[in-house]
């Protein structure tokens, strides 16, 4: 984007009015192989700012039946990862690759390089793009976060149909919050404003998804990426659904993170061996507040939850759908999230562009508040920390895959699998090669590898090497270990995965060779895949300031 960032972060848009349907133009034919006629549906569903136990299938709360519904019928894994953050988390799923090689290294704001240059790249293909060229419909409705430029917007890079708006955060009523302006969606390549009072954004979002899918012919595949903003701030939800939810969280983070740490155990998502990690020192313990305290903090939650509930009824409004319509047993789902709960604080950090008073309870339509670093730490449970971070908090996602024709049902595993494995999974599952190149243009092959044979039982874990890199913040996951350490810290921190997965306890000094192994992987790794020094970048670039300011924001959350 050529904004800065917290232009970007406050992008605010609107709803796709009642009498528009997303009729798709015709599509290319390509010349990628197809190995077979029968291909399934694919709905790949990505909320945002989801915490690892917010939903119930991972132990929590929060009333999600057509989610569990799915767990149920389907597998799900102990250890996904993503990417840590919104739109690099979007460049690596869409396009199978590390976020650097697709070219949104840092996030959707352009430092200058290529590997950084804020959206996807031509070297990087979509899911879409491939599917497109191979039969498949392909749609997204909800958030894009990966360019605003025209060439960039979803329906150039291999989208049939586009309903969403294109940047990172958006209002979820009618109107934005303390200015009563409309807001602003976008219909394939063109935005409009919203004129419905009626409107709630996840709603739409699932609405819009309906017609795509309704639309397309029987005897053609479809791809659907649902991309809901929710939970991201600001925290905004019907009245109706923050009521049932009304002193559930009373009792606090601590003991809603003990609770929910019990539930993961009993559904063998955690082991009841791993030492458990310590609430941050950044985070005051539920005792200590006041009672006025302690209600302003529960109705956040309640807010947040609220928001998760809205989507999981929507997943079964678009189930029922694919049911009546005859399309739900050759359908395929994936459900995940873009990033561990979010820390940011956005009443504290962007205070300066917005009005300061508090104006709205949190939750209607002249809020503009998130659940901070404090409810992080519970919507994470069991693990450390929360979004942007490299530790399991930051980077760990509920992931579910539900396909009772091939998959397994009702199934655990133990992983590993990350972002840039699921598009070599669709591909395989629809019996379609990867090209070697797309319109005369040479392309990067893919990065990760199929999930098929932890889906259907062949095998239970996958031992990937993974990297992660965002914003100098480091990891790598090799085998049982996790090497890490935050940027501008000297010292590596090495954890033991399967005995110690909250990362309590660092015994990089138990193991000095290790270290300098692994250490050395990861330079590998970063020399290869374009990583470069993002402070210099940030320092260089019209665009760096805001998202300075940003990072500099979020590290005062946790324990240095």
């Amino acid at each position: 984007m050529k904004t800065n960032f917290m232009v970007l972060k406050l992008l605010l848009t609107g709803i796709l009015l009642s009498n528009i349907s997303c009729e798709a133009p015709k599509k290319e034919k390509g010349t990628a192989a197809v190995h077979d006629t029968e291909k399934p549906n694919i709905v790949l569903i990505l909320t945002d700012d989801l915490g690892y136990s917010d939903i119930g299938a991972y132990g929590s709360q929060v009333q999600t039946p057509n989610l569990n519904a799915l767990a149920s019928s389907g597998v799900s894994f102990r250890e996904f990862y993503n990417v840590g953050i919104c739109a690099p988390t979007r460049a690596s799923l869409l396009s199978g690759q590390y976020q650097h090689d697709a070219g949104v290294g840092f996030f959707s704001v352009n430092l200058g390089i290529p590997a950084y240059q804020g959206y996807l790249n031509t070297e990087s293909l979509t899911i879409a793009e491939v599917l497109n060229q191979n039969g498949y419909r392909t749609y997204l409705s909800g958030k894009w976060h990966l360019g605003n430029e025209h060439d960039q917007l979803p329906n150039q890079r291999g989208f049939d149909a586009f309903f969403g708006f294109p940047g990172g955060a958006s209002s979820y009523f009618s109107q934005k919050p303390f200015t009563g302006e409309p807001l602003e969606l976008y219909h394939n390549n063109t935005p409009f404003q919203v004129k419905d009072s009626t409107f709630y954004l996840t709603d739409a979002i699932t609405t819009e998804a309906i017609k795509m899918v309704s639309n397309t012919n029987r005897q053609e595949p479809f791809f659907l990426y649902l991309a809901f903003n929710a939970p991201h701030w600001p925290l905004q939800a019907p009245p109706a659904d923050i009521e049932k939810y009304k002193g559930k969280f009373d009792k606090g983070w601590d003991q809603i993170r003990k609770e929910r740490r019990k539930r993961l155990i009993e559904k063998g998502l955690v082991s009841s061996s791993e030492p458990i990690s310590e609430r941050p020192s950044t985070i005051p313990a539920w005792d200590e507040l006041s009672g006025d305290e302690q209600k302003h903090w529960a109705k956040y939650m309640e807010v947040h939850a609220a928001m998760i509930d809205r989507v999981d009824q929507n997943i079964g409004r678009l189930i029922a759908r694919l049911k009546e319509n005859g399309q739900f047993e050759n359908t395929v789902f994936f459900f995940l999230s873009d990033n561990g709960a979010a820390g940011e604080d956005v009443n504290r950090s962007f205070g300066n562009i917005r009005p300061t008073d508090k104006k709205g309870e949190v939750g209607t339509v002249d809020s503009y508040r998130s659940i901070t670093h404090r409810w992080a730490y519970a919507a994470n449970t069991p693990f450390t920390y929360w979004k942007t971070f490299p530790y399991e908090g930051g980077i760990s996602s509920p992931f579910i895959a539900s396909f009772p024709k091939r998959f397994k049902e009702n199934t655990i595993v133990t992983g590993r699998g990350h972002l840039i494995d699921i598009f070599p999974t669709i591909l395989e599952l629809s019996n379609i090669s990867y090209p070697d190149s797309y319109k005369g243009n040479e392309v990067l092959p893919l990065a990760g590898n199929s999930l098929l044979p932890q889906l259907t039982g062949v095998s239970d874990v996958k031992n990937d090497t993974l990297f992660f890199e965002w914003s100098g913040n480091k990891a790598i996951r090799a085998n049982e270990w996790k090497l890490l350490t935050l940027a501008g810290d000297k010292k590596w921190k090495l954890f033991n995965m399967e005995k110690d997965r909250e990362e309590t306890s660092d015994v990089s000094n138990l193991h000095p060779e290790l270290v300098q192994k692994l250490n050395d992987r990861y330079k590998a790794w970063a020399s290869s895949h374009h990583v470069v020094d993002t402070d210099s970048l940030l320092r260089s670039s019209p665009n760096g300031k805001g998202m300075s300011r940003f990072r500099e924001g979020i590290l005062k959350t946790i324990d240095q």
